[in-house]
């Protein structure tokens, strides 16, 4: 009698989560985030404004825009230093798949704001929504780092100084966000600026300083 034929193995009940589907899952919504923030750049039909000359209501645009090249430049930053992160993780458990929950929800979110400070450039209420709502989503990323840190889901590759680091480059983040909501009440210029600088900051990689003790005498 012929043997039956081997069954494919099933997928262990109750395994360590996938860090590919959590990394698939979120460039989706990354993807789905930044698309979401073009889509409030738009002449308008009809209304005030709609019998400017093109060029004018073209310029009339331009706080959109500029609220929109900023919100994808930090959105774009958020992906980099997210992608980053999940390749220096050895493995992944449930809680972080939560925290990293938390992280999207947060980064869903930034395409409202944006939105409100495109058309409110200089209204304290619209920078202060624009910074609290980047101040939730750095501080998710935060909590989510500082978790992988202490439950130890980096690999053996990266160096505790590395890892403490970039940490320590999250909680940066959080303080300047929170400095930008403070002054965007008495100087909105200024507050624009510190979620610019925040975009510029974190642009350049994140660099171990040199070991000392290795160099030679």
């Amino acid at each position: 009698m012929a043997n039956p034929p081997e069954e494919s193995a099933a997928p262990q009940a109750g395994g360590a989560p996938s860090k590919a589907r959590l990394e698939a899952f979120s460039d989706g919504v990354f993807g789905i985030v930044v698309t979401l923030l073009v889509l409030d750049i738009r002449l308008p039909d009809d209304g005030p404004g709609s019998e400017l000359p093109l060029l004018l209501q073209l310029m009339h645009l331009l706080p959109k825009l500029a609220s929109w090249l900023l919100s994808f430049g930090m959105v774009s930053i958020i992906w980099v230093n997210h992608h980053h992160f999940t390749q220096q993780l050895h493995r992944i458990d449930r809680q972080l798949l939560w925290l990293n929950t938390l992280l999207l929800l947060c980064t869903s979110f930034l395409a409202f704001p944006s939105a409100v400070l495109g058309s409110h450039p200089f209204d304290a209420v619209a920078l202060r929504l624009f910074g609290i709502a980047y101040l939730l989503a750095s501080t998710a990323f935060f909590v989510m780092r500082h978790y992988a840190f202490s439950a130890r889901l980096y690999g053996e590759h990266l160096a505790p100084e590395l890892a403490r680091l970039a940490r320590r480059r999250s909680a940066v983040a959080v303080v300047l966000y929170l400095a930008g909501v403070l002054v965007a009440g008495q100087a909105p210029l200024v507050s624009w600026s510190i979620y610019a600088a925040v975009a510029i900051y974190y642009v350049f990689p994140l660099r171990a300083a040199p070991n000392r003790r290795a160099r030679a005498p």
